[in-house]
């Protein structure tokens, strides 16, 4: 008998194909895409539209950590949590959400954390530092990430320009350990995945 899908599964089945060609997304490592939970899906940030391009681009549900105050909103709420976000004080280290995050890799969902912490729309990724928190969450977590760059001219969202979403092989947790413990630790560990996601971007002209 075939698995009876959830509220998240018939709008991506409805709606992927036509968000990549409404905004013209290009998708490119699509051989890399796991087919099953449990990956944290690790990105630079751009722009309000990026959680957007990966989940329509991926092929398993992507689950984003979204500022509290978005929860405060009932109608909104509702349709976020069914989305599988999940609520985040911006304003402060989160362990609730870190905790979150770490439960959601280990049972089996996949997850997605932009690296930078902050939107650089118009900047150069070179240009910018990741924070260690995905670091932190994937290796807690002991999961794999799957480094994303999404790319465009400028950096910039604009009508009619073409978006590419790049997704590099699967990075293992044992790829990430350093000699170094604690916060040091996890932020060589967040150098090494930003690395990757820079790396990825070089290989895509725009």
């Amino acid at each position: 008998m075939a698995k009876k899908k959830n509220f998240y599964e018939k709008a991506h089945a409805l709606l992927a194909r036509a968000v990549l060609r409404l905004f013209r997304i290009r998708v490119i490592g699509r051989e890399n895409l796991p087919t099953e939970g449990g990956y944290l899906y690790c990105a630079n940030h751009l722009g309000l539209l990026d959680p957007v391009m990966i989940a329509a681009s991926a092929i398993t549900q992507v689950h984003y950590m979204a500022k509290k105050e978005l929860f405060r909103i009932p109608l909104l709420a509702s349709l976020i949590r069914t989305l599988g976000a999940y609520p985040v004080d911006r304003g402060t280290g989160d362990v609730g959400a870190v905790r979150r995050s770490i439960e959601l890799l280990k049972d089996k969902k996949s997850i997605g954390i932009f690296i930078q912490g902050h939107r650089y729309a118009g900047v150069d990724l070179r240009e910018t530092k990741p924070k260690h928190g995905a670091a932190l969450i994937a290796m807690r977590a002991d999961a794999p990430v799957i480094p994303v760059c999404i790319k465009m001219k400028k950096n910039r969202y604009a009508l009619f320009r073409p978006i590419y979403v790049i997704f590099g092989e699967p990075i293992m947790p044992a790829a990430l350990a350093t000699d170094a413990a604690g916060s040091s630790g996890f932020a060589q560990a967040a150098q090494m995945i930003f690395a990757e996601i820079c790396r990825l971007g070089d290989t895509c002209d725009v």
